[in-house]
């Protein structure tokens, strides 16, 4: 019961076999099945309530709880009456499904109860009347005992209302500090983002003056990368030209040295034929002699 019933409609489907075999648990099923179509459930509406809310319903509760009351204490003398062997007229007597009907609406009068306290005695009720009287008593204590659960609980429902409600009073206020602390922290960053906004010009500014001389800088390297092009073809037609030069120097020196040692041998063989003709005049003088 604790795990079908509840707020919510439940629907149970349970499975029964046609098999001789199975013929003990069809038997369980059925009457489990029997057992739990007596669980009636009271469906409602899941409804996140606030507190006036919750007060109109406890005020309600409080009302109807006080009207079952009355109706007891109805019932109460009526009982008593009948047991004191007094009789009371048809007329006259507590009829249930008028009281039930009407209870929805209007309250129940303290003159109901001097009405049915004066009632005159004559004879005792039958078993069946006092039976009747005695269940519905029970179950007006019964609906009376649920309805004092029901307003302890919304009692205390009221209670944790109020408190979070406070609760929620000391979050706003903190939140509303909060909210105040943010706004002159929100002014002091545009503040600063004003200032940085006025930084951010000055250093585009400066970019866009040193765009406009690297500029001039990148035009005055080409320039000079172009120069220093015909300077490098200019050098190597130099180096070219002092390759042959070179080439010439030591052709040059290659017939001199080449000269040098023919006029070297041909003034040795000079020498050589001065001396000869030396040592002949020489001998032809000592001849004379």
């Amino acid at each position: 019961q604790e795990s079908l019933g509840g707020n919510a409609r439940t629907t149970l489907v349970i499975c029964c076999s046609p098999s001789s075999y199975n013929e003990s648990e069809t038997k369980t099923t059925l009457q489990f099945g029997d057992r739990a179509k007596m669980i009636k459930n009271k469906v409602e509406i899941n409804v996140e309530l606030t507190a006036e809310e919750w007060r109109k319903r406890y005020e309600k509760q409080k009302e109807e709880c006080e009207n079952l009351k009355r109706l007891l204490n109805l019932y109460t003398i009526e009982l008593n009456l009948w047991r004191k062997g007094e009789s009371v007229p048809a007329g006259e007597q507590v009829n249930i499904k008028n009281i039930r009907q009407s209870s929805g609406a209007n309250r129940i009068s303290t003159k109901d109860i001097a009405i049915t306290s004066a009632v005159p005695t004559s004879s005792t009720p039958p078993p069946s009347v006092l039976r009747e009287l005695e269940e519905e008593r029970g179950k007006l204590c019964q609906q009376l005992d649920e309805k004092d659960e029901d307003i302890h609980k919304q009692t205390q429902l009221v209670e944790q209302l109020t408190l979070q409600i406070k609760d929620l009073q000391e979050i706003i206020e903190k939140t509303q500090e909060e909210s105040s602390l943010l706004k002159h922290k929100i002014i002091e960053v545009e503040q600063e983002l004003s200032r940085t906004q006025e930084e951010v010009q000055e250093v585009m500014q400066a970019l866009e003056e040193l765009a406009i001389s690297y500029e001039d800088k990148d035009s005055e390297i080409l320039s000079l990368q172009y120069e220093r092009e015909s300077l490098a073809i200019e050098i190597e037609k130099l180096q070219s030209s002092v390759q042959s030069r070179d080439d010439d120097i030591k052709s040059l020196n290659d017939k001199l040295t080449s000269e040098r040692k023919r006029n070297k041998h041909s003034i040795v063989n000079i020498f050589r034929e001065l001396s000869e003709m030396g040592n002949i005049l020489g001998s032809k003088s000592d001849d004379r002699l």
